[in-house]
């Protein structure tokens, strides 16, 4: 009996599955490459540069996959502009995954230009690169921060009197009488966590200075200076303060709440007065015994200093090179996350420039032309240039960098989550392909399976069975292609 033509089909069929089969594979195998996603990095840093002066930038990077921090094994950092110039920043290998960058601004003339930041790391390679402006002058970064807006609430006064009467009386108090206390503390804020050392002044209702004896809680008497300054400290336990002062003028007694924050840090530099240049050691206190403290300095000209350190049984120490800038204000904010981010913070305010008294008053006169917060010189009562050193350390501790986060240049996260839903988008193509290829091979089964059984049929039923077989393959057809759609409108769905 001779052979039905149908056989010879056979092998076109398998050659047909196995070359789909090729297909798919190779299309699966270029959807594969882009799993695995590179390193994300994040560069933090000013947008406005100042030409000629130290910045600072951080570069963070992790695995958007998993979430995971990445060790930066090698980083270049250069500045370029479309005209050819091109200044290399910082080539470092630091060996983790936060690292900071410390680097001098070209003397080029103001204008656009192009952070390149070039990173390995254990993921692979990665570039990115970010739009910033060369400006020569800016505006401040600094600004003076009212007393009362972050310290306390206001003081309650139990006796106010003039001289020589020691019942209390209102309204009677004598021209220049102390009727308000405010507090100075060393790093803006009363801290929680650690002892408090601080400047307070007593003052008169229009705003001048009295001068007499002051005691907080059950600590000495100690004099004030001619501009009302008293030298104290608290403990970190006391949420309120009983104050006494007494002065030529009248007395004046009460109790101040204390608006405190849980810092978790101490910082304390081994001077306050500092010239560019100099080398100078900061020992921290952390109530964290293993935390990595990152520093932020800022000075008028912008984020001028970035570092970090490793904090060892809950103390540790940095040796910082002031950076070389103009005379004014270096704030030293130590928080314990390096996009700025957390309640654990803690600054001190330095002052870089020549010391002695011509220098002292000349650094008032400086501090007073910084823009300030809304009722500042009302809190912070009249102040001359001669008004001495305790009047200088008030105002510098009032000197405060931008608040909240540092500055983005680029985010990495947006490209994390970008490379996450492009994985995602990717198994998905990648599960289509596979469920398209299978429903093929199953239509070419069902196909073959069902011609052969039309063939085998009787010479009188082959045209019957073979309009059977079409009509089975058409609904197998069907059937199958719009799984496929459905399965692929799920997938667009889920996927926008």
């Amino acid at each position: 009996m001779k052979k039905p033509a149908v056989a010879k089909t056979k092998p076109v069929f398998l050659l047909a599955g196995l070359g789909l089969l090729l297909f798919a594979g190779y299309a699966i195998t270029l959807r594969g490459r882009t799993l695995a996603a590179g390193p994300a990095l994040s560069l933090l840093g000013e947008k406005n540069l100042r030409a000629g002066a130290p910045a600072a930038f951080r570069v963070l990077a992790w695995d958007p996959r998993r979430g995971q921090a990445l060790m930066v094994s090698q980083l270049e950092l250069s500045l370029t502009r479309p005209s050819g110039q091109q200044q290399l920043l910082a080539s470092l290998a630091p060996g983790r995954p936060v690292v900071d960058v410390n680097g001098q601004m070209p003397r080029w003339p103001p204008g656009p230009a192009r952070l390149e930041l070039k990173a390995r790391t254990s993921l692979g390679d990665s570039r990115l690169h970010a739009e910033v402006t060369l400006d020569a002058s800016g505006q401040t970064r600094l600004r003076l921060t009212s007393p009362r807006k972050t310290l306390t609430q206001a003081p309650v006064l139990i006796r106010q009197s003039p001289t020589g009467f020691s019942a209390e009386i209102k309204g009677m108090a004598a021209v220049g009488a102390p009727q308000r206390v405010v507090f100075f503390p060393g790093g803006r804020k009363f801290s929680s966590s650690f002892a408090n050392r601080m400047l307070v002044r007593i003052l008169a209702a229009d705003g001048r200075p009295a001068v007499g004896k002051l005691r907080l809680g059950q600590g000495p008497y100690r004099p004030s200076d001619a501009a009302g300054f008293v030298e104290q400290s608290c403990d970190e336990t006391q949420s309120r303060l009983q104050f006494s002062f007494h002065g030529l003028l009248g007395s004046l007694e009460g109790q101040a709440k204390l608006a405190r924050t849980p810092t978790q840090i101490e910082v304390a530099p081994q001077h306050l007065w500092v010239k560019a240049g100099q080398q100078l050691n900061v020992d921290l206190r952390s109530l964290s015994a293993a935390a990595i403290l990152y520093l932020d300095a800022w000075s008028q000209e912008g984020w001028r200093i970035s570092d970090q350190v490793q904090m060892k049984k809950g103390r540790a120490s940095m040796a910082l090179t002031v950076p070389d800038q103009s005379t004014g204000p270096l704030v030293l904010r130590f928080r314990d996350n390096p996009f700025g981010q957390g309640l654990a913070m803690s600054e001190v305010v330095l002052w870089v420039g020549p010391s002695g008294k011509a220098a002292n008053s000349a650094a008032l006169a400086w501090l007073r032309r910084l823009p300030a917060d809304q009722n500042f010189w009302a809190e912070m009562g009249a102040l001359t240039d001669t008004d001495g050193r305790n009047a200088f350390r008030a105002l510098l501790s009032r000197v405060a960098a931008p608040d909240g986060e540092l500055p983005v240049l680029v985010d990495g996260q947006v490209q994390g989550q970008q490379a996450v839903q492009q994985r995602r988008r990717d198994v998905i193509q990648m599960g289509l392909w596979w469920v398209g290829l299978l429903s093929v091979l199953i239509w070419l089964a069902v196909a073959w399976n069902l011609l052969r059984a039309s063939h085998r049929a009787a010479g009188n039923q082959r045209a019957r069975s073979f309009r059977i077989a079409l009509l089975a393959l058409a609904v197998a057809v069907i059937a199958l292609a719009g799984g496929w759609v459905c399965l692929w409108w799920i997938a667009q769905q889920s996927l926008s």
